[in-house]
């Protein structure tokens, strides 16, 4: 015969929280800028997977003491909401925290890219020019450089403008030079850019290899009403298997239709492609 009231109540484990207030990148000056929307992190503690957590978050861990913590990036892919992965070109951030049962412990996280990263573009258009290049511009389009608020600071952006007078009211914009090399076994080769856009644009590549070329759509980038979206595409499917050969231009392409008045475009900045070597 047994006594329940004699019996030790189990208790649940405590966890000790880690708040993380703020992410940053810091880059070397053949890296371009800072400009970052890293959405999330993974996180080990003393070798231990915690999870993933999209910001805000309060993080749980069920370890007090100095806790060895491993940090890496997470972003979303292609703007979706439910699509997040690890940013795999910028390092791991590892550091050491003393955490104690129920306290917070805040951190500020810098990330910095890994020393085999190799950032084939980089453009902020802070020098006034640019190696973005229109393409197909017609009679009535006008691409040029302009300064708009991006972050709360004054920036230099490539603005497309298509105004009601417009005969095509489409133009191509694209890379001013075609890259080769890219990694074609699989690896990871992220696109990231800003993007206000009054009308839908097209991302997409041309591949060009052994007197060949093809057009490759991307992504279709939506209105984002007005507002500064950045982006992260993975081109691994696009580059992966093709012939050693083969060159890479990216294109952005946008069609105002005749159903659409006023003065409408899109704006781009802060573009960079990186990958590990």
């Amino acid at each position: 015969m047994t006594c329940s009231s004699c019996q030790k109540a189990e208790t649940s484990p405590i966890p000790a929280y880690l708040i993380i207030d703020s992410t940053r990148i810091v880059c070397q000056q053949d890296q371009g800028n800072g400009s970052h929307d890293i959405a999330g992190v993974q996180v080990f503690a003393n070798q231990e997977f915690i999870g993933n957590f999209l910001f805000p978050a309060r993080i749980p861990i069920l370890k007090s003491g100095l806790v060895a913590l491993s940090i890496n990036p997470m972003i979303r892919i292609n703007g979706a909401s439910s699509q997040f992965t690890v940013f795999r070109t910028l390092n791991t951030l590892d550091t050491s925290v003393l955490l104690e049962a129920t306290k917070e412990t805040h951190l500020s996280a810098a990330f910095r890219f890994k020393s085999n990263a190799q950032i084939d573009w980089q453009e902020d258009f802070e020098d006034q020019s640019s190696t973005l290049v229109p393409l197909s511009r017609q009679k009535g389009d006008t691409a040029y450089m302009a300064q708009e608020t991006l972050r709360g600071a004054s920036t230099w952006v490539y603005r497309v403008d298509f105004e009601d007078s417009d005969t095509t009211k489409k133009i191509d914009l694209g890379s001013f030079r075609n890259f080769m090399g890219w990694p074609k076994d699989g690896t990871e080769i992220f696109l990231e850019f800003d993007i206000r856009c009054d009308v839908p644009v097209q991302l997409a590549l041309r591949r060009k290899s052994a007197g060949n070329s093809s057009y490759v759509p991307y992504l279709l980038l939506n209105k984002t009403g007005n507002q500064w979206k950045r982006f992260y595409c993975n081109l691994v499917y696009e580059v992966s298997g093709q012939a050693p050969d083969t060159e890479f231009q990216i294109l952005f392409s946008a069609d105002k239709l005749n159903s659409e008045t006023g003065s409408l475009g899109f704006a781009l900045d802060n573009i960079r492609l990186s990958y590990l070597n």
